[in-house]
């Protein structure tokens, strides 16, 4: 290395520059006062050795603060000569161990110095050591006094806050508080959603959470990601709490263990405070948009006693929304909750506020929260955002009494021509004074004068482009009851019967073509059970209206469920239900079925014996409440089991199970779905007895049918049997569950 002699004035002021660089009193910050985030750059400082030959050269040095903590310490120097960058090399490895510390003079003044270059490591501290003199210190940091996260939260403490309008905050911890939104947990309230599909309640609505089964159906739980806060000291508390082993009688230790902590403690736009006692205050910050929206109420839905449906721009989407509450004239508030009560099309709100109330999925909706609103007005819909603003839209919704029994309608089935008319006829308190308002055929309003018209309880179709041979529903509304309507057909001239199922081939009448007839079906069973899909009579008998044994439903995401999985061997009970034109229902099969045997002629063999069985089966009887009728499928079978038909009327008598008979009617379910009135011949006690030459189900029911608002009694649902077995069904004067029955045919005088 060479080395320069330097003038004595240089060496005297290195000497005063290192003194003072210990000197810590001097400079605007303390030994262990935090400088202030900024960016530094020092003047130039020499690094050289004292009381020597050797000249040196200077050297700057930049760095930032961010944080509080020294970072990007980068040493420079105009006049070193390349054959001493080895030191400023060495130097700079032991300064950049500054970087991640705290930016104060002690931690500057506690790097040891004494490298390889010693005095080009002295001169970059006291680089930076002259800097910090001019630094001002960093503001103090306040105590973190508030902790904000998000937590998954049942509907219950979700709701409470905003239902309660809490708005004040405890922070001291009383785990011995009772829960105080327990009722609102109670099954019928704000509990969790059931669902019977797969997929709906994981993937319509992403700001909730929930559970699923191993069949993959799930629940609802409650919403998802809330914002919350909660004062650090009490937050502190509960988790040594936990650690300890601690339990409370209140929520408060569930949600503060599944809370999660904001990254740098990132205050939300909005959010709930998490109380002491377990509860959470209504939602604090953010604001509401009012939205002009145009509102409607129905009491004509299929998912609860009252729909209501919102028109206009600016409804939240399902992914935005925490929640809706309906707020009524009195001040009361009312949650909804996702898939039972809020939908996909955000836009329609619907909830029950009567027991036993099931949707089209199978579900009982729940109804206990909402069982008080009817007859309030409801003032207001709040969708609650997801991180936004809430969305306010102010309304004036009658919510009308539910009809009940004591209110109905009905109209009575024709065959359309021009100028068909109908009856119509409305059971209902004199005080609802109920008004005919509508006529629908499908989706399709009709306009009065253009396509009917009214004359008191008569009703006359027009044929137009909206009318014709199909399903129609009549719409009676009033002032203060909901609306009730009657369902009813106008019909093709073909006589019931006239459309079969032969060979597994549909065959019909030579006037109406399969696309017609296609179009008409409205319900397609199998085995009892209703089909879910689209063009589904289509889809099964085709272009060739033979059966297709290999179809298959398409559903969500391509997926393919076999219509038909009994085998080669296995058949089936199908029903085409037809809206205008003749129902059917048969038997099919892969494998061509045996034709049932035909009961043996009257001849020489006078003694011909057939049984008779009985299966008592659960079948609704529209019109009719259950206790008022029992159904029974009625059938005989020969000696060696095969069911047969007899030939000409029998006399039977049938033991009914549990029915008294009062006014007691008898209905015979015929092949096509319609019911024939059948004669009683004699009652005593709960022995019936009558005849017919034809078997299958019998419904014994008391009084006359209840309108029902079809039209038409003769359409039970099926359902499956109730697994009672053979039940008791005997010719007359006989007790036993199986009878013989001995056919005796007399040879009649021709007169």
């Amino acid at each position: 290395m060479v080395r320069m002699r330097k003038r004595p004035l240089a060496i005297l002021l290195s000497c005063a520059m290192l003194v003072s660089a210990g000197v810590q009193g001097a400079y605007a910050i303390t030994g262990e006062e935090v400088a202030a985030d900024k960016s530094y750059t020092s003047a130039p400082v020499r690094a050289e050795e004292p009381v020597s030959s050797w000249t040196g050269y200077s050297v700057s040095v930049s760095f930032d603060v961010k944080d509080g903590k020294f970072a990007n310490i980068n040493i420079t120097s105009a006049d070193m000569k390349s054959y001493n960058s080895g030191f400023k090399e060495t130097a700079d490895k032991r300064i950049k161990t500054l970087e991640g510390k705290p930016a104060t003079l002690a931690t500057v003044n506690g790097l040891d110095a004494r490298t390889g270059a010693t005095y080009t490591t002295k001169a970059s501290k006291s680089a930076i050591l002259s800097e910090l003199a001019k630094a001002d210190a960093a503001k103090p940091i306040e105590e973190t006094k508030t902790l904000y996260g998000k937590v998954n939260l049942p509907y219950a403490d979700f709701y409470y806050g905003e239902l309660k309008n809490l708005t004040a905050v405890s922070n001291e911890l009383n785990a011995e508080a009772v829960d105080k939104a327990a009722s609102l947990r109670a099954d019928g309230m704000y509990d969790a959603v059931t669902s019977s599909t797969k997929n709906k309640f994981k993937s319509f609505f992403p700001t909730t959470y929930n559970s699923v089964n191993e069949d993959g159906t799930g629940k609802i739980l409650g919403v998802k990601d809330v914002d919350v806060a909660i004062d650090k000291a009490l937050y502190d508390k509960v988790k040594k709490a936990i650690a300890d082993g601690k339990t409370s009688k209140n929520p408060l230790f569930d949600i503060v263990k599944n809370m999660k902590l904001n990254q740098d403690n990132e205050q939300p736009k909005e959010y709930k405070v998490i109380n002491g006692d377990g509860t959470l205050t209504a939602t604090k910050g953010g604001g509401t948009i009012k939205n002009p929206a145009k509102a409607t109420i129905s009491t004509i839905n299929r998912y609860g006693n009252y729909g209501l449906k919102l028109e206009g721009d600016g409804i939240p989407a399902a992914k935005d929304i925490d929640g809706v509450i309906l707020k009524t004239s009195d001040g009361s508030m009312y949650a909804m909750k996702h898939l039972e009560n809020i939908w996909v099309k955000t836009n329609e709100i619907s909830f029950a506020i009567k027991p036993n109330f099931v949707e089209p999925h199978g579900n009982h909706v729940n109804y206990k929260a909402y069982s008080d609103i009817e007859g309030k007005t409801i003032t207001e819909v709040r969708y609650l955002v997801h991180n936004g603003d809430d969305v306010v839209v102010k309304t004036s919704l009658l919510c009308k009494k539910i009809p009940g029994a004591d209110a109905s309608a009905s109209i009575n089935n024709a065959v359309f021509n021009d100028g068909v008319s109908v009856t119509s006829k409305v059971n209902a308190p004199a005080t609802a004074a109920y008004k005919l308002s509508a006529i629908k055929k499908g989706k399709t309003v009709l306009e009065e004068g253009k396509d009917y018209t009214v004359s008191g309880d008569n009703i006359t179709f027009k044929k137009t482009d909206n009318t014709g041979i199909g399903a129609y529903t009549a719409i009676y509304t009033s002032e203060t009851y909901g609306d009730i309507q009657a369902n009813f057909q106008l019909k093709s001239h073909h006589a019931d019967g006239s459309v079969k199922i032969e060979g597994n081939k549909l065959v019909l009448p030579s006037d109406l073509d399969k696309d017609t007839y296609y179009a008409s079906i409205s319900n397609v069973l199998v085995d009892g059970t209703p089909l879910r899909g689209r063009d589904l009579a289509k889809l099964i008998f085709g272009d060739d209206q033979t059966v297709n044994f290999n179809a298959e439903i398409q559903g969500k995401g391509g997926v393919k469920t076999p219509i038909f999985t009994k085998g080669e061997n296995g058949s089936y009970d199908i029903e085409l239900i037809s809206d205008g034109y003749p129902s059917v229902k048969a038997r099919i099969s892969p494998k061509k079925q045996e034709e049932p045997k035909p009961e043996p002629k009257p001849g020489n063999n006078d003694n011909v014996q057939l049984t008779a069985k009985i299966k008592k089966v659960n079948k609704e009887l529209k019109g009719y409440k259950s206790g008022e009728y029992e159904a029974y499928d009625i059938y005989f079978v020969n000696a060696n089991g095969d069911r047969v038909k007899p030939n000409g009327k029998q006399r039977v008598t049938v033991e009914l199970k549990n029915l008294v008979p009062n006014n007691l009617n008898i209905f015979h379910e015929k092949k096509d779905g319609t019911l024939e009135k059948i004669p009683v011949l004699s009652v005593n006690g709960k022995t019936v007895t009558f005849e017919n030459d034809d078997f299958s189900v019998y419904y014994f029911a008391n009084l006359s049918p209840r309108a029902n608002g079809t039209g038409n009694v003769n359409r039970p649902r099926p359902n499956t049997f109730d697994g009672s077995g053979i039940a008791g069904f005997t010719m007359l004067g006989a007790g036993a569950a199986i009878a013989l029955i001995a056919l005796s045919r007399r040879k009649r005088t021709v007169k």
